[in-house]
């Protein structure tokens, strides 16, 4: 009867609740995350067996990978001012673009019609 009156208003309506997944399943994605991050980052955290001069020189290597990504951030910042500041020059031009050509707008009130 629900899932009639469901259909009335033009949508259906479950009567039970999403199921979680089996127990198995989730295992099972666990592990394969836990171990894909692990094929993923091997590069940058040590293993168990690693020797405490490899672990520090992975630290030292994801020191700089993040350096280099704060240095990328900041790259993107000047870059994205770069392009806003050229945009009101071109706003105070009267240039508009279309599909990458450009053409210069006539004011209003120099045509005379």
């Amino acid at each position: 009867m629900a899932l009639l009156l469901g259909k009335s208003k033009g949508r259906r309506t479950l009567n039970n609740p999403k199921s979680e997944p089996p127990a198995a399943l989730s295992a099972y994605y666990e592990q394969y995350k836990t171990q894909n991050i692990q094929t993923v980052y091997k590069d940058y955290y040590p293993s168990a067996e690693s020797s405490k001069e490899e672990t520090n020189l992975l630290a030292e290597k994801r020191l700089e990978v993040s350096k280099a990504a704060e240095r990328l951030n900041t790259d993107k910042k000047s870059f994205t001012a770069a392009n806003r500041q050229a945009s009101q020059e071109r706003e105070d031009e009267g240039v508009r673009c279309y599909d990458w050509a450009y053409a210069r707008q006539e004011s209003s009130h120099s045509l005379d019609i």
